[in-house]
């Protein structure tokens, strides 16, 4: 009878160690699926950061210290302006590349009001900001196609 119990003890432990070996290595594989959703969700999360591309869109103001919409697609060719209608100043500094056109790259500081026009030549994805603002966190994106 001992040995009957003795084995009934040591069946009952093995058991239960395969089974929480299971469960281990499931939790693993949902630690690590877990992981994954969480890194596509914050991609996700800095997609939409940025917004949705206004389509056509060619006037972008400036207010509550943002640029609206923040990004914008338009074709080549397409002039963009940028008007404050904010009670501070506020500039646009377009990138380094757009030196190539030979054309001004940046405004001067805008009063509420004022305007800033540029034509964009070539297609490309062009990210601005203003230079006014703590740390240059203003900033918006123009998507030119083709």
């Amino acid at each position: 009878m001992k040995s009957g119990i003795k084995w009934v003890v040591v069946t009952f432990f093995a058991l239960t160690i395969i089974a929480l070996g299971g469960v281990g290595v499931a939790l693993a594989r949902t630690s690590a699926a877990t992981a994954q959703n969480n890194e596509l969700r914050e991609e996700q999360h800095e997609l939409s950061a940025l917004g949705t591309p206004a389509y056509g869109v060619m006037d972008i103001s400036m207010k509550n210290g943002e640029f609206v919409p923040r990004v914008i697609e338009v074709p080549v060719g397409a002039v963009v302006t940028w008007t404050n209608k904010d009670s501070v100043f506020h500039d646009v500094v377009l990138p380094r590349s757009m030196i190539a056109q030979n054309v001004q790259t940046s405004s001067i500081p805008l009063r509420a009001g004022q305007s800033f026009t540029f034509t964009f030549l070539q297609p490309g994805t062009f990210t601005y900001y203003c230079s006014i603002s703590p740390n240059m966190e203003m900033n918006g994106i123009v998507i030119v196609m083709e």
